[in-house]
């Protein structure tokens, strides 16, 4: 049976140092003003998705132990929020 968690958050301290201080956990805007208030205004939950090689990539590191996260759990999106 596959469960699906939509809201299943992962610790960056579940990564070594090197990984969880890199572009997976930060966030970076290159838009101007007047569009992130327009993004700012939206009703929904804003999030920003890794890229599918960081999402296969983490499969590997919990499996290998790298990542301290249930290494029998699929991964098909990862996504920070932006609050």
């Amino acid at each position: 049976m596959i469960r699906e968690y939509p809201a299943f958050p992962i610790p960056p301290i579940a990564f070594p140092e090197k990984i969880r201080d890199g572009f997976l956990f930060k966030l970076s805007f290159s838009q101007g003003v007047a569009e992130l208030e327009s993004l700012a205004a939206a009703k929904e939950t804003l999030r920003d998705p890794w890229p599918g090689d960081a999402v296969a990539a983490f499969s590997i590191l919990a499996e290998g132990g790298t990542a301290k996260i249930d290494p029998s759990m699929t991964w098909f999106e990862i996504w920070k929020p932006i609050p």
